[in-house]
């Protein structure tokens, strides 16, 4: 890369905030497909530690908007844009990690509707064992939608519109809302 080029893109990178900085991270991330394949990509040091590199950003945007302010001031809008960028990917994280978890358990309740629906739908299962199947179901599917409300929200609030779901997630969350539409 030509010297004009690398400082070019410096001078971009330094206008990003802590939206647009966590936004723009979140779609270079979500290309790997996984978390956890994005995680194998910084411990590797295919791309830079996100935990690293973001406050680095923000404090340059902060550092570059600050003209005539107090040390003090500035110092007190760095940490709040460092919270802010760090609270975002740590929202990631968490909610990928999270369904990530829940996918076991829902694959099972999934694997299981599919085998045991005609039975259990046909009343050939006592109703207890049908209640109990169906509340595992519901439970599975309501999980499922509370997600995709909160990644809706999350996207919104923290994210210029985009989901904090990594690809995989966003593929789990669309099995189960299909099973779920079958189900009715």
């Amino acid at each position: 890369m030509t010297p004009t080029l690398t400082r070019r893109i410096e001078q971009m990178e330094q206008s990003f905030g802590p939206t647009e900085a966590a936004a723009r991270w979140l779609v270079e991330a979500k290309g790997y497909g996984s978390m956890a394949a994005y995680q194998a990509a910084f411990t590797t040091g295919e791309v830079p530690i996100p935990l690293v590199e973001l406050p680095r950003l923000v404090t340059a945007w902060v550092k570059r908007n600050a003209q005539g302010e107090t040390e003090r001031s500035i110092t007190q809008k760095t940490a709040r844009a460092v919270r802010a960028v760090m609270t975002r990917v740590c929202l990631v994280d968490w909610m990928n990690s999270q369904i990530d978890w829940e996918k076991h358990v829902d694959e099972f309740a999934l694997e299981s509707f599919r085998d045991l629906a005609p039975c259990v739908l046909s009343a050939r299962a006592d109703a207890e064992r049908r209640a109990r199947w169906l509340a595992r179901l519901t439970t599975c599917f309501t999980d499922t939608r509370t997600w995709g409300v909160a990644g809706q929200e999350v996207a919104e609030r923290y994210f210029a519109g985009q989901s904090p779901f990594f690809p995989d997630t966003e593929d789990h969350l669309a099995t189960v809302t299909r099973m779920r539409s079958a189900a009715r």
